[in-house]
């Protein structure tokens, strides 16, 4: 089989020729220089050689001078395929040192090949004359070979130069590219970081953070470092407890394409709860899939709305009170005046009374006498004493549902708290269902400056709440029933808090309780109206806050905030509605402690 030896510096010149030579039925033997193809030639000669000229260490003319000058080798044929010296003279100098055949890159593959053959046949029949070098001066042949090189080296250089203006057109194209990516990327960055809303992008499989913004880090109370180790409990939720079932259909959606836009509760680093508005989709970055996810804390929002609803439901309570009241307070006055009727005609000597004794034979001191052993008389005045009471009420439901054109003045809310517990005592109401004298009232009263308010409109506040308190201790049938009573200052307002250690309240109900009509005492147990009348005096009528804090079986808070200033004429609260709880930790009671 012929064996054809190809020296070619690079190795793409290699790869191809061998290809071309071994696809049609040659073997190849293979040198990266003239230095390496003489070693492997005079070991093993091959059976035609294809050499490039320009190469390192010993270029392809000083390769065919050499081999045309070694006895063993200069009959073998000898093929030059270049492409860097393709001048007229450049081809005259292979020639005249003995080459067989000259050749320019790239050539087509056939038209090579063809070459290769006719060369080999002639050499096989003794029809090729072995080449022999007609440059036998040496001064003639170092001469003809250096200007070779500094031709070729000239035209490299030129190449080299225009080579080296395309690349610097190009790398200042580059830089300019580069310098407008930098400036769009801190743009992006910039706008990025400045939005309000909390942005984060986390991997779609395993959830962890592959950039956020600094709002979503001030949000949630994270460091930069710390955020790209952290992975939260859900995608899309910091809150251990969450609900997984709601969160993996939002996942699901967003994964489908969709754009999950919801409202959940969420928490921060320091296990601060907060509403959350958040807006999520799937995005490609850079090829690949992520989450985005842009996110509002809305726990403000979330109160004024509760609070409007509140209100609204406080006005229409007002309304119905109006009709309440106006409705019972006609019978009452019928009942009242009968009464008196009857008093009048059966106890006292008018001249009309007793000419109508007289008139059917009775004594009007015997009418009297029967009417007193059997108890009449006691009944009418108990009659009497319940249309007093109901008048009272009455009163109050006009009150409720009227502008409230009471005189706030300075008084001292700590006096007021001791007395609501010396009434509270008394009342016989609470002895019906427990011993108000059996729980413990402990006081905390810091509070030092006196506040402007009505103090027989806080009187009946503090009074429901310990009568409130009271029940749910009976109902728990604690050995050491308590009911904590603290005032504090706090900047400009008055902090009140009433504590029992009774049943609490469940999450569930916490929402509801200032609503009117809702009670969950038992039928004919209670109206479900103290505390929408107790909510009432301290946000419409004193311009303050009402909330409640509890643990379900432990404890219950309901936290008092009254202006230290007299509130400007008919200014709207816009406080937080319901739910103390709200703005502390998930599982602590807030400011105090619960009580054991």
């Amino acid at each position: 089989m012929t064996r054809i030896l190809i020296v070619d510096d690079r190795q793409e010149n290699l790869y191809l020729l061998r290809a071309l030579l071994m696809g049609n039925g040659f073997t190849t033997e293979e040198a990266v220089n003239g230095v390496e193809a003489l070693d492997k030639a005079r070991r093993a000669p091959p059976d035609l050689i294809i050499s490039d000229l320009f190469m390192p260490e010993m270029d392809g003319y000083t390769l065919l001078r050499h081999w045309k000058e070694d006895r063993q080798l200069r009959t073998i044929p000898f093929i030059v395929y270049t492409a860097t010296y393709t001048e007229p003279k450049d081809e005259k100098l292979a020639l005249d040192l003995g080459a067989d055949a000259f050749i320019v890159k790239p050539s087509e593959p056939d038209f090579f090949l063809e070459r290769v053959l006719k060369l080999l046949a002639k050499h096989k029949k003794g029809q090729l004359k072995p080449g022999q070098s007609v440059v036998e001066d040496e001064e003639d042949w170092i001469r003809q070979h250096n200007q070779a090189l500094i031709r070729k080296l000239t035209e490299k250089t030129r190449q080299l130069e225009e080579t080296n203006r395309v690349l610097e057109r190009v790398i200042a194209r580059r830089i300019e590219t580069e310098e407008r990516l930098r400036a769009s990327e801190s743009l992006y960055q910039t706008l990025f970081d400045a939005t309000t809303l909390g942005i984060s992008i986390q991997d779609c499989h395993t959830f962890s953070f592959v950039q956020v913004n600094q709002a979503f880090l001030d949000l949630y109370g994270l460091s930069a470092a710390a955020v790209k180790e952290l992975i939260p409990p859900y995608f899309c939720s910091f809150l251990a407890k969450g609900d997984g079932i709601q969160f993996q259909g939002y996942l699901d959606r967003v994964m489908k394409g969709e754009v999950v836009h919801t409202e959940i509760l969420d928490c921060n680093l320091a296990n601060e709860t907060f509403w959350a508005d958040k807006t999520i989709r799937k995005v490609t970055i850079q090829g690949q899939e992520r989450i985005m996810t842009f996110t509002q804390n809305i726990t403000e929002k979330k109160r004024m709305q509760d609070l409007i609803v509140q209100t609204e439901k406080v006005i229409s309570l007002g309304v119905l009170a109006a009709g309440m009241a106006h409705e019972i307070n006609n019978p009452l006055g019928v009942i009242s005046q009968g009464v008196q009727n009857i008093l009048r005609r059966t106890r006292e000597p008018l001249p009309a009374n007793l000419q109508a004794a007289e008139k059917y034979g009775l004594s009007l001191a015997k009418i009297g006498g029967y009417l007193e052993e059997r108890n009449v008389f006691r009944s009418l005045a108990a009659i009497q004493d319940a249309v007093r009471r109901s008048a009272a009420i009455v009163g109050t439901l006009f009150e409720f549902s009227e502008k409230n054109e009471s005189p706030h003045s300075l008084c001292d809310v700590n006096r007021v708290m001791e007395k609501s517990v010396l009434l509270a005592e008394t009342d016989f109401d609470l002895k019906k269902k427990y011993d108000f004298r059996h729980i413990r009232i402990d006081f905390d009263l810091s509070l030092q400056c006196p506040i402007p308010c009505v103090a027989s409109e806080l009187e009946q506040v503090f009074l429901n709440l310990l009568r409130n308190s009271a029940q749910s201790l009976n109902e728990m049938h604690r050995q050491n029933p308590t009911i904590s009573l603290r005032s504090r200052q706090e900047g400009e307002w008055a902090v009140i808090e009433v504590e029992d250690n009774g049943s609490g309240i469940t999450p569930e109900l916490k929402h509801k309780i200032f609503t009117p009509f809702f009670t969950t005492k038992k039928a004919g147990e209670g109206t479900g109206l103290g505390l929408s009348i107790c909510y009432h005096i301290i946000v419409q009528r004193h311009g303050g806050e009402m909330a409640v804090e509890s643990e379900p079986g432990s404890w219950t808070r309901f936290v008092l905030r009254l202006p230290l200033a007299e509130p400007a004429g008919d200014r709207k609260n816009l406080f937080k509605a319901v739910d103390a709880s709200s703005f502390a930790p998930p599982g602590e009671p807030g400011n105090g402690k619960p009580l054991q």
